[in-house]
């Protein structure tokens, strides 16, 4: 069970926005999968170009390459310490066992957990004894090889390219067995048989916002929503909060997060988001569909202000949330913000039950992320004067298991976060609880003066308060984020 993102995934997973550009004329194609490690991108990625080659067979190739981030500390993934071991095996198999790569990522979307690389290799006909045997020295070199491959496509990123050119169009088979065959020369091409789909016109999407936001609906969201309703014309409509709320048609409506994004309830729209529905990321009444997209920043309506309150949503091991802690700790040590902003911590994770029918903790980055998690919890609880100075000193190698170290150093009683890990346990149950409420689910997001949803550093940094936070609004460290 991975950690979500509330909305996207869901929708994106359906209709990315894409639009078709792939027109050379060929004989073959060659299709290459450019991951974070294994994600929901990736499982429908992988699916996807999959079904496509099982229907065109030798005229396809697929390739998987892995995105990866050089630091002064090492590689780092976006998906973090799994994620980075994942890009590991496979980059071992790319340059070790090549025809085996196929099965072995066809079986490892069966046995997503942690470890389930090793029934998946051995399905593939791989010993993964041997793959734990290769070297560091020579990982680090598969590494590189993926790194300059990915820079040498001017990818950074997920991404999908088909004979080296960005695939554009839409994140189902169909369409892109339709841009692929089209790039084949005519007497190559197969047949596809036409759908033909009645044009619905004047359908109106509602966008609920407010004065009080920093940014309109987010142009790229209302995108992905019109783009899913296929052949139907889609007008969009921006109505101030104050003004919806007096509106007899949306008196039914729970607007509690601006923007909102309000859809008419019909065969349409029903369809193209039943699944979202049914999950609950998509709220249905008689009259209307609503959505809002909380990780994409914007303002909680209801809840109570909390002034000069700052709020970081993170997990423990990545990269993204760490930058984002780092970077306050250095500007509240160098006065950089005011003395008066209070900076709290939630950590995201999951709950949920195992195989043994027992609650249990989900992360994205495994079982260690949560566990320092609750240390966090408790060392925070006990030692308030200590904690930023531990989580400065821990974050430079969190995924280490010597935290021990690093607390006794700075007199905090081991034994007693030991002793107490249950209790921490607890209270992390807490925050899983108000950050599901919440719907957040991206490291780093920030929740300031307890209204106000932002993503990332890069737009923290446009708030007055903390527009010195010493960090480039274009570095990966501040756009970037762990979902």
């Amino acid at each position: 069970m991975d950690i979500k993102n509330k909305l996207m995934p869901v929708l994106l997973g359906f209709f990315l926005l894409f639009g078709s550009n792939v027109a050379a004329k060929n004989s073959q194609a060659e299709i290459s999968l450019f991951w974070n490690g294994l994600d929901s991108q990736s499982f429908r990625s992988f699916a996807l170009a999959s079904s496509v080659k099982n229907r065109l067979g030798s005229k396809v190739s697929i390739n998987v390459n892995c995105v990866l981030i050089k630091t002064p500390q090492g590689w780092q993934s976006r998906s973090g310490k799994i994620g980075l071991e994942e890009c590991e095996r496979i980059a071992i198999l790319n340059n070790l066992y090549p025809s085996h790569i196929s099965d072995y990522l066809s079986a490892r979307f069966l046995y997503p957990d942690e470890y389930g690389w090793r029934q998946a290799l051995s399905f593939a006909g791989v010993d993964p004894s041997k793959l734990e045997k290769v070297s560091k020295s020579a990982t680090n070199k598969f590494l590189v090889k993926q790194f300059e491959y990915a820079k040498s496509k001017n990818v950074s990123d997920f991404a999908i390219l088909i004979n080296d050119i960005p695939y554009m169009g839409q994140f189902d088979s169909l369409s892109m067995l339709a841009e692929i065959n089209n790039t084949f020369s005519s007497g190559e091409r197969i047949f596809i048989p036409a759908i033909t789909q009645k044009k619905i016109s004047n359908m109106k999407m509602y966008v609920v916002e407010s004065s009080a936001m920093r940014g309109k609906g987010k142009a790229k969201f209302i995108k992905v929503l019109e783009e899913s309703m296929g052949n139907t014309n889609v007008s969009v409509e921006r109505i101030p909060y104050e003004r919806a709320k007096k509106l007899a048609k949306f008196k039914k409506l729970n607007i509690d997060f601006l923007p909102f994004y309000v859809l008419p309830a019909n065969k349409t729209t029903t369809s193209v988001f039943s699944t979202a529905i049914e999950k609950g990321m998509v709220k249905r009444n008689k009259q209307f569909l609503t959505v809002v997209n909380v990780s994409d920043g914007g303002m909680f309506v209801n809840e109570k202000f909390n002034k000069n309150s700052l709020v970081i949503f993170a997990m423990t091991q990545c990269p993204f949330g760490i930058s984002a802690e780092n970077a306050i700790i250095d500007a509240v040590n160098k006065n950089l913000i005011s003395k008066n902003i209070k900076t709290d911590i939630k950590y995201i994770v999951d709950v949920g039950k195992g195989q043994d029918g027992k609650e249990r903790f989900y992360s994205l980055h495994g079982t260690s992320e949560w566990e320092e998690a609750v240390r966090q919890i408790l060392i925070k609880k006990y030692y308030p004067s200590k904690f930023w100075k531990y989580l400065t000193i821990r974050n430079n190698d969190v995924s280490s298991s010597r935290w021990q170290k690093v607390a006794q150093t700075l007199g905090i009683d081991t034994d007693k976060i030991t002793r107490d890990f249950k209790l921490g346990e607890q209270i992390l149950k807490q925050h899983a609880k108000y950050v599901d409420r919440l719907e957040i689910a991206a490291s780093p997001t920030f929740l300031w003066q307890g209204r106000e949803v932002i993503t990332g550093l890069a737009d923290l940094k446009k708030i007055k308060e903390f527009k010195n936070i010493n960090i480039k609004a274009d570095s990966p460290q501040a756009a970037g984020a762990c979902r």
